[in-house]
């Protein structure tokens, strides 16, 4: 059951990646990668906060480990910065690198704080 928890949430993670994505790209046209910035940011708030409320274990898998985890994308994110470096756009790199921590762990912090 927990295999098909995880599957489900993953898939509508990665649905909603995907249409946060087309969206972004017909709005967006830089250099910056903004919709993998985007989906990741919101996913690093979003899970803190979730994981607050103390989800049961079928929360956990369907909800933290499935759709969180469809949602964010730490392998699209290390292909787009491989691609800024080899465009050789240096600065966006390393901007786009400092950014996803920086806010990343801020947003997640922020979360414990509020």
């Amino acid at each position: 059951m927990s295999f098909l928890l995880v599957g489900l949430g993953a898939g509508l993670g990665a649905l909603c990646r995907y249409l946060v994505t087309q969206i972004i790209s017909f709005v967006y046209k830089g250099i910056f990668p903004l919709a993998t910035f985007i989906v990741n940011m919101v996913g690093s708030y979003a899970m803190a906060a979730y994981l607050l409320q103390k989800p049961d274990e079928t929360q956990l898998l369907l909800v933290v480990i499935g759709f969180f985890g469809g949602l964010t994308t730490f392998s699209t994110f290390s292909l787009e910065s491989f691609k800024l470096l080899k465009q050789k756009e240096l600065y966006t790199f390393i901007y786009y690198i400092s950014m996803s921590y920086v806010v990343g762990v801020l947003l997640a912090t922020i979360v414990h704080v509020l």
